[in-house]
């Protein structure tokens, strides 16, 4: 499995799947399909145009597929991708707190979707890495400022 941190791929397969439930699909033979009903069209480049996309058609779509508290989520992600262009690790903490969050918040019904399943698992490697790289870089600061500092 790819273990790219916050893989979009996977992220837009979850959207394109619900929105062609929702609206149907050409590709499948549907006379109108979800392309051409979406406000923000594909392909979905970047992480904050996926978001954008599900924000948009939260109450049409995505608030069955999230519990209702979830869209609060999906607005501080919006958000966090802002700052996100810092790529520090305070700025991905911005984006995975909330992104685990939205998805532990997903509907039973799709709970065990395998699209679902490779998110939230990239996401709980991708929480104990930045876990990791804070407590390495915590204990760092210590030993700095007691031999480096003092010296």
């Amino acid at each position: 499995m790819n273990t790219k941190i916050l893989n979009l791929k996977h992220i837009v397969q979850l959207i394109e799947k619900r929105l062609s439930e929702d609206y149907g699909d050409e590709e499948k033979g549907d006379a109108i399909g979800w392309r051409h009903a979406v406000k923000i069209k594909p392909p979905y480049k970047t992480l904050k145009s996926t978001l954008e996309c599900i924000s948009k058609h939260w109450m049409a779509s995505f608030s069955f597929v999230f519990k209702r508290s979830a869209d609060c989520y999906v607005s501080e992600l919006i958000a966090g991708c802002q700052q996100w262009e810092q790529q520090s690790l305070q700025s991905f903490s911005l984006i995975l707190e909330p992104a685990l969050a939205l998805f532990n918040l997903i509907s039973p019904v799709w709970n065990h979707d395998p699209v679902v399943a490779q998110c939230k698992q990239v996401l709980l490697v991708s929480d104990f890495l930045l876990n990791c790289c804070f407590s390495f870089f915590g204990k760092f600061k210590i030993i700095w400022e007691y031999y480096v500092l003092e010296i």
